[in-house]
């Protein structure tokens, strides 16, 4: 590994205050239509457009086959939002609503 490819301290002390932050949840107790990673879902612009997606990750990614990036702009405002919720993003439009989740693996997993 290439020395700059080491977390300079400053990158390391952001993570650890995300971390700090963040909450983990067990996959059994997430809802069902929760968005999490490779959940696939339709979305309702403000045109009246309805999308179905799916979020994966980046090396994943097929806008053609409707699979977004968790790291595109709608990607990074998915995670976490629900069924009604409105979600604003910078494109393909400003905002989204959230449809419907048809397919969320973690509550899926936590059934079986």
């Amino acid at each position: 590994m290439r020395v700059s490819e080491y977390p300079s301290a400053q990158q390391r002390a952001l993570l650890e205050e995300l971390e700090a932050m963040a909450v983990f949840v067990d996959s059994a107790d997430v809802p069902p239509d929760v968005i999490t990673l490779n959940t696939t879902l339709e979305c309702v612009d403000a045109g009246g457009d309805v999308y179905r997606w799916t979020l994966v990750y980046p090396d994943e990614a097929d806008y053609q086959r409707g699979r977004i990036s968790v790291l595109s702009p709608a990607g990074i405002a998915l995670p976490g939002a629900r069924c009604g919720y409105i979600v604003d993003c910078r494109a393909p439009s400003a905002e989204s609503l959230v449809d419907s989740v048809s397919d969320q693996p973690d509550c899926a997993a936590a059934r079986k």
